[in-house]
């Protein structure tokens, strides 16, 4: 397996839960949700490797 910067996954989000959010970013991956999601769910907005898709811009990818 060759050497990555970054790794993220991007999910509409429907069916994520506390848990499975906190399993994705405890392997050191960021998690873009779906804005929609993102905005109904406050654990997703605590949570500090999970943005929304509307922040999934060349400046944000720069800085992770």
């Amino acid at each position: 397996m060759s050497n990555i910067d970054v790794m993220i996954e991007i999910t509409l989000g429907t069916d994520l839960t506390f848990d499975k959010a906190t399993a994705i970013i405890n392997h050191g991956v960021y998690l873009f949700v779906a804005d929609k999601i993102y905005q109904q769910n406050a654990y997703l907005q605590n949570m500090p490797q999970v943005y929304s898709c509307k922040d999934l811009t060349l400046q944000t990818l720069a800085t992770l």
